[in-house]
This record gives C-alpha cells, structure tokens and sequence, in this order.
C-alpha cells in the first residue's frame, strides 16, 4: 500500500520538476513553484504516517552493522550546511575526544533521528546557532553509552509544550503549524526509533531561550582503526571565529593534537596579535580563519595578511559555510592555503592540518597545494592494477580512476577471467567484484590462495569490491584470502587511499580543474577487514537509506563532476562514454527484474536489481538507487509481496534518470564554446 500512495505523488513531482526545465512565464512558474512545494510537503506527510503506522504495527526491524559514528555524525551535518547558512546560522559539531570510532548498531535509524532534531533546531531558530553535541556517558571494551544533545537559539517552548511534544501529531500549537508546516509526528516516530534501540529521548527548553533535545543510546563497539599519524606538537596556531561555541570546540581539537592555540573574535584583533606575535619574535605558525565574520571577514582578513611582510610565513586555512565551488577561486586569489567546508570533519582538518605542516618545509609551496582549494597534488601509483568487474558501467570508472592514478590496468569480467590473467601476467594488486558470473570474486580468490601456496608464490594483495552491505560479507571477504574491503560506488580518493597502503607512489601536480572537481568529501567510504595492512582503508559509511525524501536530487552532481574530472585531454568524453555504457546495459537490467517479478523468481531479482543499483550509483542517480536496494532486499528475502509496486517505481525513476542523462549525454557531444 506505501509504494501504492507514493508512486502518483512521485508522478506528479516528475512532472513538475520536467515542467519547470521548459520555458515559462513568471505567472507560469510561480504556479508550478507552488505545485512542487505543496506535492514536497504532501510526500513528507505520506511518508512520516507510513513510518509510524509500521512502528505501531511492530513491523520495523533494526539492522545490525557496522559503521563509523564520528563519520555518520559529521556527514549528517552536512546535510543541513546549506541551510543553516541560508539563515545565517552557525551549525557546530560538538564531538567527544574519546568517542568510540567503529560501533554496531543501525546507522540509517539513527541518521533519521538525528536529521529530524537537526531539522527541527534550524526550523525554529531565526538567529544564532545549532550545536550537535555528543558525549560518552560510559564505556567498556564491549558497549558505549552515548549521550546526543542538539541544542538551538530558538523560540523554545512552554513547560506544557514540553509535556505534550514527543506525542503524535502534535506541534507546539495551532499557529506553529499554519507558519512551520509538518505533521507532528517526526519527534514521535524519533521517540518510538530511540526506544526500540534501547535508549530514550527528551528535552530541556524555555521560551525565547532555545530547546536542548536529547536522547541515549548504547551501542556495540568494535576494534578501532589505527589513526594516521603527523607531527602538530607545539605548532602555534590562532583561530579567528566571532562565534565563542566554535572557538571553545576548535580550541579542544587542537590542543588534544598537541598544537598551542590562541583564539580572537574578530579580523581586526586577529591582525593586531599576529603582529605583535611577530615583533616579538614568536610569529603564529598557522591562523584558522571563519570565512562569515561580521566586520572585517575571513577573506578581507586573510588579504590584509598577504599584505603584510611580516607576516609572509604565516599558513592560512579557511573555514566555510559556502559551497566551495563558490568561493575556491576567491580564497586561492587571497593567497589561502587551504578551504575546508563547515561544519569541518575531525578527519578532514586533521589531515589539512598534517598536510599544510609537510608543505611549509617544501620549497616553492603554494598556496592551495593541500586541500580542497583548485591547485594541489596528487598520488602517481607504480604498478599494475587487475580490475575484475561485470558490470561495463563499473569496469568503465574503476578503469578512468586508475589511470589518471597511474596505474597499468587490465579489465576482465568474471572470475575465471582474473585467474586466467593471474596465471598470465604479474599484477602488483587485484580489485575483485565479489559478486560474478561464471566464478565469483570469493570462489577466485579462495582458488588464487591455494594456487600461491603451492607455487609458493609472493602473496599478491586482493581487494574486494562489493555494493552488498548484506551481514557477514566482510567475514566471507576474510575468509576467501582478500586483503581489504572497498564499497561500490567509490571516490576517486577512497580508491588512491586503498592504493597507497599497497603500491608505490610519487606525487604529481594536479590540473586546477581536476582538483576542483575531485572533493575530499566521502560517499561510502572504504573499510578495511583485516590487521595485515590496516593503514589501506577508511570506516564504513552508513547505508543508503531506504526512505526517499523530497530533497533529493534526481543526479548528484558531484558524482558527474568527479567523473568529468578523470577526462584526458584529446579523449572522447569519459561522462559522455559511461552514460552510454549505462543507456545499454541498464534497460537489459530493468528487464530482468521485470521478468524476475513476474515469474517470483527472487534469486533473479536480487542480482539484477543489485546490478542495476551498481551501475546508477556511479552516475550518481540516488533515488532510483535506493529503490533497486529495496527491491534486492525483498529478493534476497524471498518476500516478494511488494516487488510489482517497487518495480513500477523504479521504472518511473528510470524513466526520469534516462532523460536527465540523455541531457547530460547532449552537452557532453555539444560543449559549450569557448569564449574569444
């Protein structure tokens, strides 16, 4: 029945969305505007009362998996950047020093409950900041107990509010409804979700003062990845933030890596103690600097820097809430170092943090060399790389990655294949698809073991590639004799992080265009599976949530960039060439699943479906993925009871894919020209 009430509104949204891309009046596009925007908020509605309807029939089940709860927490976050600062507010991450890195649990329901608080927070806050603390409460080597917290600057609500908020379709009153809009049961559905997982939720809030919601949760923890290491003892930094909450977090960060900090509120105090540091003759190091500052902001500030010769040695990272795209070209202009999104990831400062550190001692360092600014460096692997895939799409952007990484590929699609090239040539690692034709990438590798130990051969390194998140196929990796464990689609920066554990490598300048393109920002990262070479891998992400909410986009256009970003100069289009390969293969695949569904036949389901959902993951198409995730599940489980209304939504977002790429497809053979 859910797949049944949404596939119209889907229809209608498809529509629409179509409608606005043709050429309309200003009347005309005011009507349709509101047309998506009411069928937006109708799919809303639809989908919290499906959700709560299964809570109360007891039909939801929790899964059970791995992941990365400082990553899952970091990338929630960034859901919401753009519109926080759309509001002029600051959102921070608040993220405790001992918190447990790989924990166990359902990642994509607590990702639910924390984007419904985020959500809310932002909703009623007019001005100031959201803050997403995260403590510990208590620990063991076996569980954590954990304590979230987001709190707002917001209208804030009376004691009777309070008593009444966690019940279905409530909200604060009737006017709080007519001016915010929802159904009032996202607090209720999070309330049910942290209950079943064994915690509990409520909230601390007084009127024109903000709101403070928390809830508990225990979680199983699992081994810890070993963090990389780099020398930050005793750099001296000064952060310059007006925000005193984003101060006090950078402030514990970066002492805990050892460095000496200082921290200002504003450009004109900043440029006064950097100065007078440097008279002195103790010049800051490193100055941190927040882009959004009232007065003088962190661009105005960070060229009063480069103009200053006594100040020429001085590193400059800057902070943003902007899209990057947007103000790359603007901070290299200034001179910057490094421009990092906001809310930053840990990780990702960390890592800039090393980087900038390693580039002060190169000679000729230039501004933007490290991060996520247009100019840097990349990673130029020796050594020959077998890719063992099925799926053309895959094999196509596994192939374009590994060369511009510089590596020697050789492409063969199925297991029998890889042997026979094993048996043929030396390679120096193997990317294995778990899941082929003919011989499976377990059943190739566990023959490749026994053929190395007999020939007493050098053990040649074997990843696994595999967009199943199906418990236990890490463990059935291991025990087939594979060495790590990347998840399909994979980032361009996830595959040169597998590599390095690995092959040789030097470091090449990178195209401005490349590095632009080629983001740090991870989709579903790598992990690794075993201690032999634990440096070769990334925690897992979360996965992709089965729930389709009205704010996603139909391609995700970073995924197109970073693909237009591996094209060589002289070469036919590399977007142009996947979409192509995806065009053919991808209506054989939909025709097995229709087949599939008519005849029950689930194991056919499940494969093609899981086929069809590799492929759109790597042309970025993520509506229509997790919907061929949901009909792979039903497959796999031999419950077919929904499949023929799935399958009819995934034609429909097939249908809508296969336009948007064909659009794509005509302005990859028709660029536009170059301007004289």
């Amino acid at each position: 029945m859910s797949h049944e009430i949404r596939t119209p509104l889907n229809g209608v949204l498809g529509m629409t969305e179509l409608l606005r891309e043709t050429a309309l009046t200003a009347q005309q596009r005011r009507f349709s505007d509101t047309i998506l925007h009411s069928s937006q908020a109708l799919l809303a509605i639809i989908n919290d009362i499906l959700s709560f309807s299964k809570i109360e029939a007891e039909r939801l089940e929790l899964e059970t998996v791995a992941f990365n709860l400082r990553e899952l927490i970091e990338e929630t976050a960034m859901l919401f950047a753009g519109q926080a600062h759309s509001k002029g507010l600051e959102l921070i991450v608040d993220l405790a020093a001992d918190l447990p890195g790989r924990v166990q649990g359902d990642p994509g329901r607590l990702q639910q409950v924390v984007m419904n608080v985020v959500s809310n927070a932002i909703k009623f806050t007019g001005h100031g900041e959201v803050v997403i603390h995260l403590a510990v409460v208590a620990q063991d080597t076996q569980t954590a107990q954990l304590h979230f917290t987001v709190r707002d600057t917001g209208i804030g609500m009376t004691p009777e509010v309070q008593a009444r908020i966690f019940e279905a379709f409530t909200q604060a009153d009737s006017s709080t409804t007519r001016r915010y809009g929802g159904t009032g049961l996202g607090l209720a559905i999070s309330k049910r979700l942290i209950q079943l997982m064994g915690g509990d939720m409520g909230v601390e809030s007084a009127p024109d003062t903000g709101s403070a919601f928390w809830f508990t949760v225990t979680l199983a923890r699992l081994e810890e990845l070993p963090l990389p290491h780099g020398d930050l003892q005793n750099v001296r930094v000064l952060m310059v933030d007006d925000n005193a909450t984003s101060r006090q977090i950078l402030h514990r960060q970066l002492s805990g890596w050892g460095m000496c900090d200082n921290g200002v509120a504003s450009g004109r105090e900043a440029l006064a103690v950097l100065r007078q540091a440097a008279q002195a003759g103790a010049a800051y190091d490193l100055a941190i600097l927040d882009w959004h500052m009232p007065g003088m902001d962190g661009l105005a500030l960070a060229q009063q820097i480069r103009a200053d010769l006594s100040l020429n040695t001085l590193q400059v990272l800057i902070l943003t809430s902007s899209g990057l795209n947007e103000t790359a070209a603007q901070a290299l202009a200034a001179g910057i170092d490094c421009c990092l999104p906001k809310p930053v990831r840990q990780a990702e400062l960390y890592d800039a943090l090393c980087r900038l550190r390693q580039s002060a001692a190169a000679p000729m360092a230039q501004p933007g060399s490290c991060c996520s600014l247009p100019l840097g460096n990349r990673p130029h692997f020796n050594g020959r790389v077998l890719v063992a895939e099925d799926n053309p799409v895959n094999q196509e952007v596994a192939l374009a990655m590994l060369q511009h990484l510089g590596c020697q590929v050789t492409v063969v699609g199925d297991g029998r294949e890889a042997l026979a090239a094993l048996m043929r040539e030396p390679f120096d690692m193997v990317l294995m698809d778990c899941q082929m034709p003919v011989l499976d990438g377990l059943a190739a590798t566990a023959t490749w073991r026994q053929q190395e130990s007999t020939a007493h051969d050098r053990r040649i390194p074997i990843i696994a590639l595999t967009a199943n998140v199906m418990k236990g196929i890490k463990e059935k990796c291991r025990e087939a004799g594979m060495d790590g464990y990347l998840s399909k689609p994979f980032e361009y920066e996830q595959l040169a992080t597998i590599l390095s554990g690995w092959l040789s490598q030097e470091v090449v300048t990178t195209s401005p265009a490349i590095m632009s393109s080629i983001s740090t920002q991870s989709q579903l990262p790598v992990s690794d599976i075993t201690a032999s070479n634990p440096e070769a891998a990334l925690p897992v992400a979360p996965p992709l949530s089965s729930s389709l909410t009205s704010t996603d986009s139909l391609l995700d256009e970073r995924i197109l960039a970073q693909i237009r970003a591996l094209q060589r100069p002289g070469h036919p289009s590399m977007l142009g060439k996947i979409i192509g390969l995806y065009l053919d293969s991808a209506p054989t695949l939909l025709q097995q699943v229709r087949e599939a569904v008519a005849r029950a036949d689930s194991e056919t389901l499940w494969k093609a479906a899981h086929s069809l959902k590799s492929s759109s993951a790597n042309l970025g198409a993520t509506q229509l993925v997790a919907l061929c995730k949901e009909l792979e599940h039903e497959g796999r489980n031999q419950r077919l009871e929904d499949a023929p209304a799935l399958l009819r939504e995934v034609e429909h977002y097939f249908a809508r894919v296969r336009e948007a790429l064909a659009v794509e497809m005509e302005k990859e053979a028709n660029p536009p020209s170059a301007d004289p």
